[in-house]
């Protein structure tokens, strides 16, 4: 399954970049569930995040591996693969991309994942979806909100 998620903010891709830190991704923690960061080593290859999460009584582990880096002329970012993930998933692949763009950058979380069971994967994607929509609040609180006028974007003042 596949979830594209992109959001405009209105700051720089390398500027945006050096802000995905600990203090970012404890800010998008989902809700509705308990979320704690175990370790949080960065977003460079080989660094490593460690996860316990949800419902009490039911908390799960998420152990996710920084394996590419990206480096483009018009787009940066990383990728993250799921090493120890929860029993609802058997895969997992999220690529951060910061796209350049005239206003500042776009955030695009580009997901693919697949579950163990057939049919399942139907199930999780809304609640996956709609976790990852919910970033774009929290990524335009801190990032800021590019203004379009008339077709044109121009940054947030």
């Amino acid at each position: 399954m596949k979830i594209r998620i992109e959001t405009p903010v209105a700051s720089s891709a390398r500027a945006t970049l050096a802000r995905f830190d600990r203090e970012l991704f404890e800010a998008l923690k989902p809700g509705g569930m308990r979320f704690e960061v175990l370790r949080f080593d960065g977003s460079q290859v080989g660094d490593e995040v460690h996860l316990r999460m949800g419902l009490p009584g039911v908390m799960m582990r998420w152990v996710s591996l920084i394996t590419e880096e990206i480096n483009r002329p018009d787009e940066i970012g990383f990728v993250d693969e799921g090493r120890v993930l929860p029993w609802f998933l058997k895969t997992w692949r999220h690529r951060h991309i910061l796209r350049e763009q005239p206003y500042g950058c776009d955030i695009i979380d580009d997901i693919e994942f697949t579950c163990p069971l057939p049919g399942l994967a139907a199930i999780v994607w809304p609640g996956m979806r709609l976790q990852f929509a919910g970033r774009a609040p929290v990524y335009r609180r801190i990032f800021g909100t590019p203004v379009i006028l008339t077709g044109n974007v121009t940054p947030h003042a």
